[in-house]
């Protein structure tokens, strides 16, 4: 098996194989290691000498019987016993017997790459008896699947072999003119903050007495619109004095006018 593994495992540009093994219990009680203790035993016990897989194993399980595994249920459904014969009855250790179940230790199934079973070998089939029938599926296997990395291949080529795919965009992006002409047009008045006017004091702002109040325009921040000609006119205009003389204060106490000289005052008694 480790031989069949080496020799296409690992093959560049083509289809490889790769093997795996199923330990089972149910023949002869020939496995009674726990799942743990599988590699030791077939390095030190059977068959010893130091084997070592170069393929993985599976745990433990049944392949035959109530509680086989899923997979041997499938094997078997697509390949009847090559031999015709199950086992003795005295080699039988499970329920339900049925006509396509597995008679012995190391039967060895091939599957195509399809995933699909090919053929079931007996167990008194040697690996080196079935490498024929293996070359031919890997040689079918690299014939189907050329064509399908060929198409994978041809795509991403095509892609970077079509620079017109990106060529509307570093257009777009190595043409200053497209910004030019709204740089032009801006005009720094437009988006410019109109000044701000000194204030004057609180005396001044003020009005004198008898003046007229003078329209005042106020300039808004974000104001793109520009101060009309009467406003600048107006604020243009000189402003009266804002300091008024207030008015002379009037005396309550008025003095009463004198009577001429040489008139008699009157009495304001009642005659009688």
């Amino acid at each position: 098996m480790n031989e069949l593994q080496k020799k296409y495992g690992n093959r560049t540009g083509q289809c490889s194989l790769q093997l795996f093994g199923f330990p089972c219990n149910q023949f002869g009680y020939q496995e009674p290691a726990e799942n743990h203790e599988l590699l030791n035993c077939i390095k030190y016990v059977r068959p010893g000498f130091g084997y070592e897989p170069l393929f993985p194993l599976a745990k433990k399980g049944d392949v035959n019987g109530m509680y086989e595994h899923a997979i041997y249920t499938f094997l078997k459904a697509r390949c009847p016993s090559p031999m015709g014969l199950i086992a003795n009855r005295t080699d039988i250790t499970w329920q339900p017997i049925r006509n396509n179940d597995i008679s012995w230790n190391f039967q060895k199934w091939l599957i195509k790459h399809d995933g699909q079973p090919f053929k079931r070998y007996t167990s008194r089939t040697t690996p080196q008896a079935i490498e024929d029938d293996i070359v031919q599926l890997l040689n079918e296997c690299t014939d189907a699947t050329k064509p399908q990395q060929a198409e994978a291949n041809a795509v991403p080529q095509a892609v970077q072999q079509s620079p017109q795919a990106n060529s509307v965009p570093q257009a777009v992006q190595q043409s200053p003119q497209a910004n030019a002409v709204p740089q032009q047009q801006q005009t720094p008045q437009a988006n410019a903050y109109p000044q701000k006017q000194p204030q004057a004091s609180p005396a001044q702002q003020r009005p004198a007495a008898g003046a007229q109040a003078q329209p005042q325009t106020v300039g808004l921040e974000h104001s793109p619109q520009q101060p009309s000609a009467d406003s600048v006119a107006l604020e243009a205009q000189p402003k009266p004095n804002a300091f008024v003389q207030p008015p002379a204060p009037v005396n309550q106490t008025q003095p009463q006018p004198q009577a001429p000289a040489g008139r008699k005052k009157r009495s304001l008694h009642p005659r009688h």
